[in-house]
């Protein structure tokens, strides 16, 4: 599995490459600014897991975020807390556009523009553009596995027609008790989350409904940047720095 993923990798800077070359064929490089992401990575493995879904371990979520900027010196990294919201105002950001400009560009879009972190990225606190960093899951094709084996199964069944096979399917329905639901957050130092049924969403603002509709994870990201210690396994312990954690879901 892991190989397949390397090579996909392998591939992706190959396309990469080809356009870096084409605008150093063009001449411009020095007038372009390029940036690369992505909107998952893959478990491969932590956590006895593969692929994406439901969890919120770094493998999964903390994606590149890198630019190519012709201004600013590269080879530069920067441990600032951002998100995917704050991709389209920072890419507005590097057009240089007045700020007025740039406001009726973005309109109400949330969202923080870190384009200024460019020129010194690598001396800013993690919480130089936000104190904390959410993440919510919440997709309906993951909330079953047995269902979408199910599914993929009589889709895969040569003895049937199409027909067959759609009448067989819409009686099938996912399992939404399971808690595939998740809320996340990270501010740099802990990361929390809880995950709920889709059926039980709730916005727990007490302990006694926190625990009752929610499973939960907590990690010390300074003392565990694997999270592997779920510190939640020891609700009452950690009871004070969980509440205060989940406030920051809101």
């Amino acid at each position: 599995m892991l190989d397949y993923y390397f090579n996909c990798i392998r591939d992706c800077d190959t396309h990469l490459d080809r356009i870096l070359n084409e605008l150093d064929a063009l001449k411009l490089t020095n007038k372009t600014i390029v940036v690369f992401t992505a909107d998952h990575g893959e478990l491969g493995g932590s956590h006895q897991m593969h692929g994406k879904g439901a969890s919120i371990y770094k493998e999964q979520i903390h994606v590149p975020m890198i630019i190519s900027h012709p201004a600013y010196p590269g080879n530069k990294k920067c441990q600032a807390l951002t998100c995917h919201l704050d991709i389209a105002p920072t890419l507005v950001g590097l057009t240089g556009l007045p700020e007025e400009k740039q406001r009726q560009a973005l309109g109400n879009r949330k969202g923080v523009n870190f384009s200024g972190l460019l020129k010194n990225p690598e001396g800013v606190a993690v919480n130089a553009v936000r104190n904390a960093s959410l993440y919510c899951y919440g997709m309906i094709l993951y909330t079953d596995a047995h269902y979408l084996h199910r599914v993929i199964a009589l889709q895969r069944d040569k003895q049937k027609n199409v027909a067959q096979i759609k009448q067989e399917i819409s009686h099938l329905h996912p399992d939404f008790s399971h808690r595939s639901g998740t809320r996340m957050i990270n501010d740099g130092r802990y990361k929390f989350a809880r995950y709920f049924s889709l059926r039980e969403h709730n916005t727990p603002e007490n302990w006694q409904d926190l625990i009752k509709y929610n499973d939960l994870e907590l990690y010390d990201l300074k003392n565990d940047p694997d999270e592997n210690h779920n510190l939640a396994a020891d609700k009452e312990k950690y009871q004070d720095l969980i509440l205060k954690m989940n406030e920051k879901t809101e």
